[in-house]
């Protein structure tokens, strides 16, 4: 992982991951635009605009997007419009006696994140099309959860986490940077009882385990690799998509990945890393980016955010962000050795004792591992969701 201060997303290999990060650093310019233009597309835009009653193009899950087709051609409005959701129909309305064609959509039947309205309107027989670009955010503020220190543990500071579990007897950490990458397993207090080297041009991420095997990425290899538990390599695999290769974890079924926009794909290593599904996460105020090491814990996917000094809880279904966890003041200004650099050994790595249930976290190259405990109430409610 690059410095901080030059983000993954702005590199000449990472162009596709950058135009989608792009897309929601903008979010803000688009609502504008959006809310003069209703980001209308198609042959039919000269004539007919799609319109929410309220000028909104950015809507809660809680909300009901009220459409209507205005505008008129030679001075005559559309006769009816067919309504379509991301390709998909959803329904026809004819004009009514007070305007244009209308089409009320709970938002919750379009779901978390971008999406396509469109509409085939007619006129006197003849079709015109007309599109428009929604977001759709969360309908709750995430919760503010708690967390008490039970344990701390020294923690190797030439280890750059990009990937943290534990497995019930050890911690497998995945460590990055070309020429440091590896991956290693260790006691608690950090003893080191086996490690790998990655090639010297391979960038270490994200690592967990899945049905007795070991799967690290590579950030930027377009590949990740398959080890036993006792850390042999067994084999490689591509990435399924041009990405990069960012934080991994494991629902029991999928592996789940980041790639340093606000996307979570579902991999399934039993049909070649087929991407099975993706999720966009947001919260109630924009998508969430820089996804970075991940931890799926009784339904909830945990993930640090790159650079930040905080926690997600993610519900992986809808891709909404349910909790946060503020880790700020973590590790004490007292444990910064000479030459720790506060901008670049950020907080990552996130591990789970299911036996205790609780989570280890730490930082790149920090001299120190946290044994920490949720709140009661976080912790009752997270092991309520199977």
């Amino acid at each position: 992982m690059p410095d901080s201060r030059t983000p993954r997303n702005f590199t000449t290999s990472g162009k596709a991951t950058f135009r989608r990060s792009l897309v929601f650093y903008m979010i803000p310019f688009v609502v504008l635009i959006c809310a003069a233009h209703s980001c209308q597309q198609g042959n039919g835009h000269a004539w007919f605009v799609i319109r929410d009653m309220q000028n909104r193009s950015v809507f809660h899950l809680n909300d009901t997007l009220h459409l209507e087709i205005t505008g008129s051609r030679k001075g005559k409005k559309a006769d009816s419009a067919k309504w379509f959701l991301d390709g998909k129909p959803l329904g026809v309305s004819q004009q009514s006696k007070t305007g244009g064609a209308h089409m009320d959509l709970p938002a919750q039947a379009a779901g978390l994140g971008t999406g396509t309205l469109s509409a085939q309107v007619w006129l006197e027989g003849k079709p015109f099309d007309i599109r428009m670009e929604i977001v759709i955010l969360s309908d709750i503020e995430p919760a503010t959860i708690s967390y008490e220190i039970v344990n701390t543990y020294p923690h190797d500071t030439s280890a750059y986490t990009q990937g943290l579990f534990y497995t019930g007897m050890h911690l497998v950490e995945s460590t990055g940077r070309k020429g440091e990458s590896k991956l290693r397993k260790t006691s608690i207090d950090g003893k080191v009882i086996r490690q790998v080297a990655l090639a010297e041009d391979i960038f270490g991420e994200g690592a967990c385990l899945l049905d007795g095997k070991i799967y690290q990425l590579s950030w930027k290899g377009q590949k990740g690799f398959i080890y036993t538990t006792g850390l042999d390599q067994t084999g490689e695999f591509p990435y399924p998509e041009a990405i990069d290769g960012w934080g991994l974890t494991t629902d029991g079924r999928y592996l789940l990945l980041s790639d340093g926009s606000h996307l979570i794909r579902f991999l399934d290593p039993r049909d070649s890393m087929k991407v099975v599904r993706t999720v966009e996460v947001f919260d109630n105020k924009e998508a969430v980016k820089l996804l970075n090491e991940l931890e799926y814990v009784n339904g909830i996917l945990y993930a640090n955010i790159y650079t930040k000094d905080y926690i997600v809880g993610i519900d992986p279904v809808s891709g909404k962000v349910l909790r946060k966890i503020d880790f700020r003041g973590l590790l004490p200004e007292q444990a910064h050795y000479k030459g720790f650099d506060p901008y670049n050994f950020v907080l990552n790595g996130i591990a789970w004792n299911s036996g205790t249930g609780h989570f280890y976290i730490t930082g790149k190259k920090w001299p120190l591992l946290f044994e920490v405990r949720f709140s009661a109430a976080e912790a009752a409610e997270g092991s309520d969701r199977k």
